[in-house]
């Protein structure tokens, strides 16, 4: 079996993750699992849904009104787990019928694909992705928070922060709306040090893998090489 491709960086994999959803990958389910366990997963669902399909058979299964799937996987920093979003089109197939998928097209924001701090969401009828509600709020906190102190040192190590996320549609008007609270907030305490609006960068497709692709199988077995080499101390 072909070894799973694992993307390059989260960018990537948000970009990867949209596109297929652009192409009707909108139904899903999600998961975490330990990276040892990873490979049989794959395995799994390769066997029963055809997850590493080429082109010519998801396209002969579109014909036939089949459902089509796709696995995306993306280690978590720092650990021994990795996340896992299994994503289908509509259609006859088994992964309807062994899976408890949530159906994007609904909607309602338990039901919209999400990963992580984001969310897909449609915005001028174009597909994007943006913080969901809480982690938005709780940004917005700690940005108005450190724009109340007249020392403007924590805003700015805060902002910095916010700069570096991906610049998606959806991120980067919610993270120039809390940056103008920011700069409102200062200006409202007649503070003297204001805060820089940089102009945000607007988001260009990326390239998803390296040159050198690395791949589920790899990335076990770097990580089985870590254990080995970790030397336990009594």
């Amino acid at each position: 079996m072909n070894s799973l491709l694992i993307h390059r960086n989260v960018t990537a994999f948000l970009q990867s993750l949209r596109d297929h959803v652009c192409h009707g990958y909108t139904y899903w389910t999600n998961g975490t699992i330990k990276i040892l366990k990873s490979e049989s997963l794959s395995s799994k669902f390769n066997e029963r849904y055809g997850i590493l399909a080429p082109r010519q058979k998801r396209s002969y299964n579109k014909k036939l009104g089949r459902a089509n799937s796709y696995l995306l996987m993306y280690p978590q920093v720092g650990g021994d787990l990795i996340d896992w979003i299994l994503i289908a089109t509509k259609g006859e197939g088994v992964v309807h019928r062994n899976e408890k998928l949530y159906d994007h097209n609904i909607g309602q924001h338990t039901e919209r694909i999400h990963w992580r701090h984001y969310e897909i969401v449609t915005i001028n009828q174009k597909l994007t992705w943006r913080l969901r509600r809480l982690v938005a709020e709780e940004w917005e906190k700690k940005v108005i928070s450190a724009a109340r102190k007249k020392d403007i040192s924590d805003l700015e190590q805060t902002a910095k922060i916010l700069y570096n996320f991906p610049m998606f549609m959806g991120v980067r008007k919610q993270i120039w709306a809390i940056l103008q609270k920011a700069y409102k907030t200062r200006k409202r305490h007649n503070y003297s040090d204001q805060l820089d609006l940089p102009k945000l960068p607007i988001m260009k497709r990326i390239k998803v893998y390296d040159t050198q692709p690395n791949t589920l199988g790899k990335l076990v077995d770097v990580y089985k090489e870590s254990l080995s080499n970790y030397k336990f101390v009594d």
